[in-house]
């Protein structure tokens, strides 16, 4: 499905605006979610050892995707992009509350 080749740009932007959203939880929320999960004693270091995910993604993202397109095609891919994403979703109701009872480690 091309949405900008078809007369549809201004949905093209929109969808872009609305991926953008969702990317930005690494910047925003998950330093604070650190740092009440695990205490801010510590809050750097946790979040630098979080962080360091997105170097061994960009190292691999690249090559699993081509992996996945050339042997699944680029439906098949962007579904089971959708899937995961969906298991993700799922998977942050797991999330359970802070207990602020204890003090900070």
């Amino acid at each position: 499905m091309v949405v900008g080749g078809h007369g549809f740009a201004g949905v093209f932007v929109v969808l872009v605006g609305v991926a953008a959203f969702f990317r930005s939880p690494v910047f925003a929320v998950f330093p604070s979610l650190i740092g009440e999960y695990y205490g801010t004693a510590h809050s750097s270091e946790n979040y630098a050892l979080l962080y360091t995910g997105k170097v061994w993604g960009s190292i691999f993202a690249g090559t699993v995707t081509s992996i996945l397109i050339a042997s699944l095609g680029w439906t098949q891919s962007f579904f089971l992009g959708a899937g995961l994403l969906a298991l993700a979703g799922i998977a942050t109701l797991s999330v359970r509350p802070v207990d602020h009872s204890q003090t900070d480690r």
